[in-house]
């Protein structure tokens, strides 16, 4: 036999039993399969043998073959003066001839064969040993075994990856998460250290926190609907991802986070840009799409935006507030503006600006999903500041979208406030009449 092959009394037993292995015979022979492995009782693979260990089951066995792949295709498991023998192999059924003398019986081994090999070899770099991804459980249970959590999270369509403490022996919790990383690099923070727990990811799949992720993880990504998890311990979202205007990366807000407990919290996580906000605006004729990035006037250059969910902290109370449900963009808040300065913003580059003539502090955006059909109010309809000054001057500086991306649905554009000054502007969407636009949506980065 070959180096690591079996002892002197299994080397006698070995030319006394070896036969050849006819497809008849190995079918019958089949101790046990799984999705990773596969078990033939009283069967040995000559030949091939690379180590020889000691482990405490077939499985226990396996799993040091799959620490080792892919260099280790297979194993020869059994008993040997009393041991108990581990025997990796660096070749398996798909390499060995079946009908030669490489593949023999004897009594008392079992040969096992790893599965999905290509799979396992091409997970590797999602593995990672002491760590576990905290926040994405679905399902936990204790197993005996660290093949068989492999085996449940393959066996589970929503499992993307798994933690496994292998510190347990037989008694080993294994959890599955229902997300994955695009690296096991703990510059991410979302893997979490922790002694004796296996994390690996056995799926494509990756949970991206943001539309900055996308972009980054993913070259040449398209614009579109995304789901993104911006929290662990709770539920996803889809957003609308813009990848391509200035720079990329901005998550659009859809009407459903309006209805979440945890809204400003997942605002809080996508909001680290806070001087750049792109809107979108949507024409009521034809549903083209236009853009203006919104960004700090010059004046208050230091100051950053707020962006609050069914509330206005530290600025004023929007009109349609009885509305109870809309997303907040602050531009300066009250203790600001609430001087007889001049005051505004930048649309696309061009500043938008008023004097504030009575230091009314009113200064911001509101958007409304309008879940209950409500009319919005018709504060100051006949107003002379709606039609003219900051209240259409932003709008016209928007751009048409000319990218090949697919358009938002309506469930991102919302009706739209501005409230400035103090001889700024009161307006709301359903009351514009110039450009044709009649509904905003708000993408932050």
């Amino acid at each position: 036999m070959t180096r690591g092959g079996v002892g002197t009394t299994m080397k006698a037993a070995l030319i006394t039993l070896a036969v050849t292995a006819s497809m008849s015979s190995l079918k019958t022979a089949i101790h046990g399969h799984s999705s990773f492995l596969k078990t033939v009782k009283d069967r040995y693979l000559d030949g091939h043998v690379t180590d020889r260990l000691k482990a405490s089951s077939v499985l226990s066995c396996a799993q040091l073959c799959l620490r080792r792949t892919p260099r280790c295709r297979s194993i020869n498991y059994g008993e040997e003066d009393g041991n108990r023998i581990c025997e990796l192999n660096d070749k398996g059924l798909e390499s060995a001839n079946l009908d030669s003398s490489s593949f023999v019986s004897i009594s008392g081994f079992i040969f096992a064969q790893l599965l999905n090999l290509e799979r396992i070899v091409a997970l590797q770099p999602s593995s990672k040993n002491n760590h576990v991804l905290p926040g994405y459980v679905f399902k936990r249970f204790h197993t005996k075994d660290w093949l068989f959590c492999i085996r449940a999270c393959h066996n589970e369509a929503g499992c993307i990856s798994y933690n496994y403490d292998r510190s347990s022996g037989g008694n080993g919790l294994c959890e599955l998460n229902e997300c994955g990383l695009e690296v096991t690099c703990d510059g991410n923070g979302s893997l979490k250290f922790l002694m004796g727990f296996l994390f690996q990811q056995i799926r494509e799949e990756k949970c991206y926190r943001s539309c900055l992720e996308i972009q980054h993880y993913i070259p040449g990504a398209l614009s579109g609907v995304y789901k993104i998890y911006p929290m662990s311990n709770t539920k996803p979202i889809e957003v609308y991802c813009d990848l391509e205007i200035a720079e990329g990366g901005f998550s659009f807000l859809p009407h459903s986070l309006t209805l979440r407990s945890d809204a400003q919290q997942v605002v809080e996580v996508l909001f680290k840009d806070k001087k750049n906000v792109l809107l979108k605006l949507k024409k009521k004729v034809d549903g083209s799409e236009w853009y203006t990035l919104i960004q700090p006037h010059p004046n208050y250059a230091d100051i950053d935006f707020g962006v609050l969910v069914n509330n206005y902290s530290d600025y004023t109370k929007p009109i349609n507030a009885f509305m109870q449900k809309y997303v907040f963009l602050g531009i300066l808040p009250k203790s600001v503006a609430n001087t007889e300065t001049t005051q505004g913003f930048r649309s696309n580059g061009i500043i938008v600006q008023f004097v504030n003539c009575d230091a009314n502090p009113n200064s911001f955006f509101a958007l409304f999903p309008n879940h209950h059909h409500q009319l919005p109010s018709d504060y100051a309809e006949k107003s002379g500041f709606e039609s003219k000054g900051i209240a259409v001057n932003w709008r016209s500086h928007a751009k048409a979208v000319t990218s090949g991306s697919l358009k938002m649905p309506n469930e991102f554009f919302f009706l739209a406030e501005l409230h400035f000054g103090g001889c700024g502007c009161y307006t709301s969407s359903d009351r514009w009449k110039k450009f044709g636009y009649n509904a905003t949506a708000i993408g932050i980065r």
